[in-house]
């Protein structure tokens, strides 16, 4: 079967209508080409954006936790220094508190002591006038020198009618025959009567010796010596005398011989006592 146009001449512009068709068709095809790959590039940029969105939004959500972590971090510091310098002050307030109530603890320690030893200044003053009798005046002394001073070996010793010297009235803890009579200026017996000042060694007080004693105590009448208490050594216990020591031998120095001297006159004043004609009479 021919073709229908076979052995008919072309015309050239049947040609140039043909050309012009593939022209046309071969454009659309590479045009329609063009378009996918455009529309696929589209797509894929499309996908690509919407890739680093999401990135973008993840590391958005990241960046804002991380500031608000940061700021609560930043708050936190500022509550942590807040409550330092809160824990600062309230330690300041307590260490002054602290030393305020070891001042006052020391105070009322103080204060303590101080009525203890006026405690025992009084006891000491009643024990020693509230006898009558002037042995037992004489016999307070002596407990008084070993209880509230601690004396282990002591003596007493008083001013005799018509003598010059001081004898011994009362020891406890040496022997008597070694303890002689007491004259104005012999030996540191001597020097304290006649002085009027009181003695009182350095050191302990327990290593005192016969010739050596701790203590000698004027007794005085007035402004005139008219005894002496004499403190060889104390106790094992008594390592020093306290400043309330000090003050017992003071206050025994200076009512001792005013105690003896009353409990005489009343006991005088008895009519079933018989008279006592000085401090002799004590005993010596």
């Amino acid at each position: 079967m021919s073709e229908p146009n076979a052995g008919k001449p072309i015309k050239p512009e049947d040609v140039a209508r043909e050309e012009l068709r593939k022209e046309r068709e071969d454009f659309l095809k590479a045009f329609f080409r063009k378009g996918v790959e455009l529309t696929e590039e589209l797509v894929r940029e499309r996908d690509q954006a919407r890739q680093r969105l999401h990135f973008l939004e993840e590391e958005n959500a990241r960046l804002r936790a991380q500031v608000a972590s940061g700021d609560a971090i930043r708050e936190l510091l500022r509550k942590i220094e807040a409550l330092e310098e809160e824990k600062n002050q309230v330690l300041h307030q307590y260490q002054e508190a602290q030393v305020a109530s070891s001042r006052q603890v020391a105070s009322f320690s103080e204060v303590e002591n101080e009525l203890a030893n006026l405690a025992n200044l009084y006891v000491a003053s009643y024990q020693l006038h509230s006898s009558f009798e002037p042995r037992a005046v004489l016999q307070t002394l002596k407990d008084l020198l070993a209880q509230f001073i601690g004396a282990e070996a002591f003596a007493i010793y008083l001013h005799v009618r018509e003598s010059e010297g001081l004898s011994l009235a009362a020891s406890e803890g040496v022997n008597e025959g070694e303890l002689l009579p007491v004259r104005p200026g012999d030996g540191l017996l001597g020097s304290v009567f006649s002085s009027g000042c009181a003695y009182l060694r350095d050191g302990d007080p327990r290593l005192g010796t016969m010739e050596n004693p701790v203590a000698v105590i004027p007794l005085r009448l007035r402004d005139k010596v008219s005894g002496l208490l004499v403190i060889f050594r104390t106790l094992e216990q008594k390592h020093s005398f306290i400043p309330v020591d000090h003050e017992l031998l003071k206050l025994l120095g200076a009512q001792a011989i005013s105690a003896l001297i009353a409990a005489q006159l009343f006991h005088s004043r008895d009519p079933n006592q018989p008279p006592l004609s000085s401090l002799s009479d004590l005993g010596i």
